[in-house]
Order: C-alpha cells, then sequence, then structure tokens
C-alpha cells in the first residue's frame, strides 16, 4: 500500500523564525519520519510590499495547482490566518484544491489564541465562516481555544496539538546562583511587548538587574525608537539559530515574555523543559500552562504590572522549587512524546475518513 501523501503550506525556518515556522517544522518532521510522503511550498512574505506579497500568492497558488495537477494528494495542511489579507489568500486557493482534488483532505492549523477578539468585527467573523466551510478539520492548541471557536462554529472539526520544546533533553536538574540576570527571546515587534519591557528595566528599582533581547528586527523604525530608549542595564542581541537557545536560557535566572498577543508560546514550553523561571503575561494560553497557582503574571500592555511580577520573582526565596514545578508541569502536558503520539492521530485519523 502506499504512503500517504501530504502537501504541507506555509513558514518554515530558517527563512521565518517565529513560533509558528518551528512548530510547522517539528510537525513535518515528526510526519516524514512516520512515513507520510511530504511535499512543501515554503511560505516567505513577511518582509515583502503589498505587491510582494500578490506576487508572493500567486507563486504559491502556481505551485500548489502544479502539485495537485502531478500528484495524489491525501492531505493539504496549512496554516489558518487571523488577519484580512491572510483569510482572503486562503480563499483564493482552498476553494481550488476542492474543486481539483475532491479527495483531499484539508486540515488547517491556528496557532494564535486571540480568536474571539477577531471575531469581534462583522467581516472577520463572515470571512472566518466562508473559509472554515472548506476546510474538514482545524487544529487549536488548547482545549480553552476549541472551546472559543465551538461557541461561534459548533459544525467545524476541532482536533487540540499542544505545541512542545525541542530543548527537553538539554535538561540539568541543580541549582544556580542567582544574579538578577533576565533574558527575553522574542522577534522585535511592538506587539511582543519589548516597549514595556525597556521601560521596566530602565526604572530606579531594576537598575542593579540586567537584561539581554535575542530576536529579529521586524520593525526597524520600532527597533531604533527601543535603541534610543534602552538603559544601560538592557543589551540587545541579533537572531540566535534554534540550537542556541538553551545555553542562553541556562545562562540567566528567568525568561520574560511581556507579549500582547500569543497562543502557546513555544519559548515558554523550552523555558519550561529545561526547569527555567519564567515571566510572562496574561495572555492565550499562557496561563493554562503555567497553571493557576502560578504567580509570576503580569496584565499585558501595562509596565507596572510586569515590574510588580519581575519584583516579586527577585523577592522569592526557592527559585529550584519554581523550576522544579516546571519541569514537571512541561513533562506532564507537554512533552515531546504526547505531542508526537497526538500529531500521529490527527493525520492517520484524516487518513483513513
Amino acid at each position: 500500500m502506499d504512503k500517504s501523501s501530504i502537501l504541507f503550506w506555509g513558514e518554515l525556518p530558517p527563512k521565518t523564525l517565529t513560533g509558528i515556522s518551528v512548530s510547522n517544522n517539528l510537525t513535518l518532521k515528526i510526519l516524514r519520519d512516520s512515513g507520510f510522503n511530504i511535499e512543501r511550498i515554503e511560505e516567505y512574505t513577511w518582509n515583502k510590499n503589498s505587491v510582494g506579497k500578490i506576487l508572493g500568492l500567486i507563486s504559491n497558488f502556481w505551485n500548489i495547482l502544479r502539485i495537485l495537477n502531478k500528484k495524489k494528494i491525501d492531505i493539504f495542511y496549512f496554516n489558518f490566518s487571523l488577519s484580512t489579507f491572510g483569510i482572503i489568500k486562503l480563499l483564493a486557493i482552498i476553494p481550488f484544491i476542492k474543486l481539483l482534488s475532491k479527495k483531499t483532505k484539508k486540515i488547517s492549523h491556528l496557532h494564535r489564541g486571540d480568536f474571539s477578539v477577531y471575531m469581534k468585527k462583522s467581516i472577520n467573523k463572515f470571512l472566518a465562516s466562508l473559509c472554515l466551510r472548506f476546510i474538514d478539520e482545524l487544529v487549536v492548541l488548547s482545549p480553552v481555544f476549541k472551546e472559543e471557536i465551538q461557541n461561534f462554529f459548533d459544525e467545524i472539526e476541532i482536533a487540540v496539538l499542544h505545541n512542545t520544546s525541542s530543548l527537553e533533553d538539554k535538561y540539568e536538574k541543580g541549582n544556580k546562583q542567582y544574579i538578577k540576570n533576565f533574558v527575553c527571546i522574542s522577534n522585535y515587534i511592538r506587539t511582543k511587548g519589548i516597549k514595556n519591557l525597556i521601560d521596566v528595566f530602565g526604572k530606579e528599582e531594576l537598575k542593579n538587574f540586567s537584561l539581554d533581547i535575542y530576536g529579529s528586527t521586524y520593525e526597524k523604525q520600532f527597533y531604533n525608537q527601543l535603541i534610543e530608549n534602552k538603559s544601560q542595564n538592557v543589551k540587545f542581541n541579533d537572531k540566535i539559530e534554534r540550537k542556541e537557545i538553551a545555553n542562553i536560557l541556562k545562562t540567566h535566572d528567568c525568561l520574560i515574555l511581556p507579549s500582547w498577543n500569543e497562543g502557546q508560546p513555544i519559548i515558554i514550553l523550552e523555558a519550561m523543559s529545561l526547569g527555567i523561571p519564567i515571566i510572562a503575561t496574561k495572555i492565550g494560553d499562557v496561563p493554562n500552562m503555567l497553571g493557576e497557582e502560578y504567580k509570576f503574571l503580569a496584565e499585558p500592555k501595562d509596565s507596572g504590572s510586569l515590574q510588580e511580577a519581575i519584583i516579586m520573582f527577585d523577592n522569592c526565596p526557592l527559585k529550584s522549587e519554581i523550576s522544579d514545578y516546571l519541569y514537571k508541569r512541561y513533562q506532564l502536558n507537554y512533552s515531546n512524546k504526547l505531542h508526537k503520539d497526538q500529531v500521529i492521530r490527527i493525520f492517520k485519523n484524516k487518513e483513513t475518513n
């Protein structure tokens, strides 16, 4: 019996370094190692202007049609977008796939956690509803997100697939000296809350703390504004390779993620898998990831709340217990094995239906 074939369309590293691209890459590796035949069309338009994005869409459209005409594709796997252009892009392609290859199952992966916010606008609700009609199964990051979507669309088939960490084999238990050095691994984008973080570390109360930020510059003007306003205890660094993340996390006391919007951040799971303490904002699935009893959470867009969380962590006498708690929670809910089993279950189920 021939192996089932999957056509993947989406962002991948190293051209695009985001949580979504990392998740895409891991999923493809699991599927390839499990015996699926993979065809892939990489999308790379994040740094393009409007004309470039349209030309990219035309190129993607042509390549998808070319592969469908050339080969039998059992599953078309792609990311679900929550932007007007992204939804329109999907609507320009997916109906043609249904028309040209009726037996091809369409699985779409939603990596964001702000579906309810997106649906507040009537036009968004209309476009999302239209797009979901052409999808056989939607994959989301959390049962919370599944419930939110079902409140709007109860007919769509939804599967839950937690993210995971590629660093869990690098965990090293042990107490280390606390030296008040923090790290943020996030692209330099306004909605990542970097400005709030810069403001906090410029306060007198944190003058003896240090902060390293690593990431790609997606918004040059915003990055230049950050440079002008940062204090001496903050250091900006370029993007890093995935293989470097473990060492960087281990050489810092705590990861800070001050985002305004997230789904289920992979960098948080990577820190959990290493037993690295975390300070984050109460967005997306982050509160569920860290647990109800986790204290070091701040309100998004609130520098004062973020500063309180940092001071609270600084005053916590049992930081090794935080590390143990996060590591155990990761193993219980987000391990590589759990993730791999669920990926295979989702695609095998769609393969036979």
